[in-house]
């Protein structure tokens, strides 16, 4: 059996404050005070006396408050009496060999389970949990690591850890049980508290650091303090990784969510995405997808502003699109250069899943570039908006033909990350918009976008591993939408669902949709949502804000009616 060894309980001191902030004058005042105290308290100090320290002291009255706590001691997970240890080496298989190469979250080499587990139960629990449901040989370990998961994730957080991020950013990018209505979906709330917390542990900060060069230490030292360089290079770089990971999530829910963003690309050091001939693929992979969010970011608040100034203007937002476009491509190019420079070792497979991830990326963005231009024509009545429309469209079936052929056909798309599988039902169902009577320029005919949309659907379900994965979930909804939207086509019938993808007779109803507003991505409950007896927004007369949907977004109130 596994049983992590005892931790350290010595401190290391909380110096990731900054002394020229109000609460680092605090720190820094606090510890000059601990340190003449130190030094002046007799060793024979004894209570009542005003050399000894009250232990009852609390707060900032206590001399220790900004020393940091001792790691903890002896901690396990509930894992280890529920699984075998050849279960456990099986999910963590899955993991690295799976699911990892999609977003390398934790440092490969370092994600052992007896590593994991020493350093956090957290993320060792984390691991298991997502990865359980691709785990199809023992199915029976599914409900109590989805439990399990449940519990952890309903707690409040007390422990401020860089691996407790990283069990967080797990749990967001591959959801283990999606929420029965999106008033119980928290995953916005829990990726603040997230980023928050990788704030003031400075992991914004790591991306500063230059371990080779000892002036640049010292002076980081001196105006940020020891905390960072208490830790070994490694651990440095997984803060970087880390950090950049908590961007890329928090901006993709972002923009698909329709909210600013948190961090306004705070903390990010242009250098940091410069190319580095010292760091991993994985960590050059991460670079490309911040530069990635940070681009479909910046695309939506210029043209959102654009928007706002260019009404009754025909010609000036399609030049904001021709210039984002050359941005998007300048993006591609670049990226596939660092990376081209890195993957000689790399297995055929992770080249793959690049090239596939490089082509949906791509696809995506120009689709949300296109679907700004043809709201823009819209809301104007422009002559440009049959150009408009070709070019969304046109967007659209790439993200669709690339899902077909580079992620579903060579078996990529079973671990795909939420947000991947949320770019596929994006363009799916903005595709069956598009050809809906109000658009009267469409060169698409209704019957074969429904045949494409139908083998997009199919897709969806084969790439579900159990009866609540997302892409299963989409696929309900996208069958729904399609047989609303296109009556005329006729979906042929597939047989019955494989057992896997059928909810077992154990679950009852409310057990199958427990609640859990931690656990999904965004937009992954849409399936509950209703369409029966509500205002059909699809067949009004014209496109609105609020019919279209605002163009940076998947709005389920737009599509839906609620």
């Amino acid at each position: 059996m596994l049983q992590p060894s005892p931790r350290s309980t010595s401190t290391t001191g909380h110096r990731n404050l900054d002394p020229a902030h109000p609460l680092g004058v605090l720190a820094e005042a606090s510890s000059f005070v601990s340190a003449k105290d130190s030094a002046d308290r007799p060793d024979s100090a004894s209570p009542g006396t005003d050399a000894y320290e009250s232990p009852r002291d609390m707060g900032i009255a206590n001399s220790s408050y900004f020393n940091g706590k001792g790691e903890p001691v002896g901690q396990t997970s509930p894992i280890l009496e529920m699984l075998e240890v050849s279960d456990i080496e099986e999910l963590f298989r899955l993991f690295l060999d799976n699911i990892w190469v999609h977003l390398p979250i934790v440092e490969r080499k370092r994600c052992t389970p007896l590593l994991v587990l020493q350093r956090s139960p957290p993320l060792f629990n984390a691991i298991c949990c997502v990865s359980v449901k691709y785990y199809t040989a023992k199915p029976h370990l599914l409900a109590p690591l989805r439990q399990l998961a449940m519990d952890e994730l309903a707690k409040f957080p007390t422990e401020k850890s860089l691996e407790f991020v990283q069990s967080q950013l797990a749990y967001l990018t591959w959801a283990v049980v999606p929420t029965a209505s999106h008033d119980d979906d928290m995953t916005w709330v829990r990726m603040g508290m997230t980023v928050r917390m990788a704030l003031d542990l400075n992991m914004h900060r790591a991306g500063k650091i230059d371990m080779g060069n000892s002036e640049k230490i010292s002076l980081y030292e001196y105006f940020f303090g020891l905390h960072l360089y208490s830790a070994p290079e490694w651990r440095v770089k997984s803060m970087r990784r880390t950090w950049l990971i908590c961007m890329i999530l928090e901006k993709t829910m972002a923009v698909q969510m329709g909210k600013p963003s948190l961090l306004w690309s705070h903390g990010v050091v242009q250098a940091d995405l410069e190319e580095n001939p010292g760091d991993s693929v994985e960590l050059t992979r991460i670079f490309t997808a911040t530069e990635y969010s940070q681009l479909l970011e910046r695309t939506l608040d210029t043209t959102t502003l654009m928007r706002s100034l260019t009404v009754g203007m025909d010609n000036d937002l399609p030049d904001v699109d021709v210039l984002f476009q050359r941005q998007l491509e300048n993006w591609r190019e670049r990226g596939q250069r660092r990376e081209a420079a890195r993957d000689g070792a790399l297995p055929e497979g992770q080249k793959a899943i690049q090239r596939a991830r490089y082509k949906l990326y791509f696809s995506y963005g120009q689709l949300i570039i296109a679907s700004v231009g043809l709201q823009h024509s819209i809301d104007n009545d422009s002559t440009y908006k049959p150009f408009a429309l070709a070019k969304y469209q046109t967007a659209a079936l790439s993200v669709l033909h690339t899902f077909r052929d580079d992620w579903a056909a060579p078996g990529f798309s079973p671990y795909c990350t939420d947000f991947q599988y949320s770019y596929v039902l994006y363009a799916a169902v903005s595709l069956l918009k598009s050809v809906q009577v109000q658009f009267s320029h469409s060169l698409l005919e209704r019957v074969a976008v429904g045949r494409l949309i139908s083998n997009i659907a199919n897709l969806l379900e084969d790439a579900a591993r159990v009866w609540d994965h997302l892409p299963l979930l989409q696929s309900k909804f996208l069958r729904r939408v399609l047989k609303a939207r296109v009556p005329e086509f006729e979906e042929t019938p597939r047989g019955p669902l494989p057992t896997r993808l059928i909810i077992p007779e154990a679950l009852s109803a409310h057990q199958s949709q427990v609640a859990s507003p931690d656990l999904s991505f965004p937009q992954s409950s849409a399936v509950d949502y209703q369409m029966n007896g509500q205002e059909d927004l699809w067949m009004q007369n014209d496109f609105t804000e609020t019919t279209f949907g605002r163009s940076d977004l998947f709005s389920w109130d737009d599509f839906v009616g609620t």
